[in-house]
């Protein structure tokens, strides 16, 4: 299977393509972690593999909102 073939079947199966499904399903299980109340915003960058800094960018673009926001 070359690796055009296996990146579309991934995005068939999964809904996104590798390179996006990845950050996605990071950014999410810091969501949880953050909404969980568990967490610092930091504690859950690094936990995913981010910088702090890094995270609150990503973490903005993925859910329009500072990672400081979600509680719940």
């Amino acid at each position: 299977m070359n690796m055009r073939k296996l990146a579309e079947g991934f995005r068939l199966l999964l809904g996104a393509m590798p390179s996006a499904f990845v950050p996605s399903t990071r950014l999410d299980e810091a969501h949880r972690l953050i909404a969980s109340g568990e967490w610092s915003v930091s504690q859950a960058a690094w936990e995913v593999g981010y910088t702090p800094a890094a995270f609150a960018t990503a973490f903005r673009r993925r859910f329009g909102v500072a990672p400081s926001v979600p509680r719940g």
